[in-house]
Order: C-alpha cells, then sequence, then structure tokens
C-alpha cells in the first residue's frame, strides 16, 4: 500500500499541449463542420454554432474539469 502512494505522489501530469496544437484543432474541426451547417444561416450565425459545436454550451463549460476557466 505504501508503495503504491508513493506510486501515485511521483507521477506527473501529463503536459498541457502547445497552444499551436490547440488552435490547429479548433480550425480543423471548424473547417469539418461547416458543410454540415445550414448554408442559409448568416455568417454570425454559422461562427456561433460552429463556436458552440467545438467549445460545448455554455451551461456546460463552466462544469468541465479539463479545461481552464475563462477569463472574463
Amino acid at each position: 500500500m505504501h508503495r503504491l502512494l508513493l506510486l501515485g505522489l511521483d507521477s506527473v501530469s501529463p503536459r498541457p499541449l502547445p497552444r499551436v496544437s490547440t488552435l490547429r484543432a479548433v480550425e480543423l474541426a471548424a473547417s469539418q463542420l461547416g458543410p454540415l451547417i445550414d448554408p442559409q444561416a448568416s455568417s454570425e450565425e454559422r461562427d456561433r454554432r460552429i463556436e458552440r459545436l467545438t467549445k460545448g454550451p455554455p451551461e456546460f463549460i463552466e462544469a468541465r474539469l479539463d479545461q481552464p476557466k475563462p477569463r472574463r
């Protein structure tokens, strides 16, 4: 038991992804979602829908544990 505790304390948390990789992933997701969104929607509405699909609904953003809290 003692060894397991020490092993858990010694483990290193995974490195966060570089900002460039994160931005690239969002760009790729947006490019794949673009054709799926209603072409009749305004550009503002399309952007809002893409953001909602990539970041998640605003109701759940605060509850996400794997993301830093958004700056206000």
